[in-house]
């Protein structure tokens, strides 16, 4: 049981981060992505949709949607 809270505690965090990021994302489209996103998340999420990441952070939105996006 202990086990199952400490990983539910874990899936809650996560939930949330995820539900705020596609919030801002839908709101504050513009925002840039280096706020709430670390450089190697963002590149990361650009390398792994097979793009070339930008030099600079991009906007939220951008990072946003490209973890959604369908391959």
């Amino acid at each position: 049981m202990a086990r199952l809270e400490r990983a539910l505690a874990l899936f809650m965090v996560v939930a949330w981060r995820i539900a705020r990021l596609m919030r801002l994302g839908r709101t504050c489209p513009d925002l840039d992505a280096g706020l709430l996103f670390e450089r190697d998340e963002w590149r990361a999420a650009f390398i792994l949709n097979k793009k070339k990441p930008p030099k600079t952070s991009p906007r939220l939105n951008e990072v946003v949607r490209l973890g959604t996006s369908e391959k």
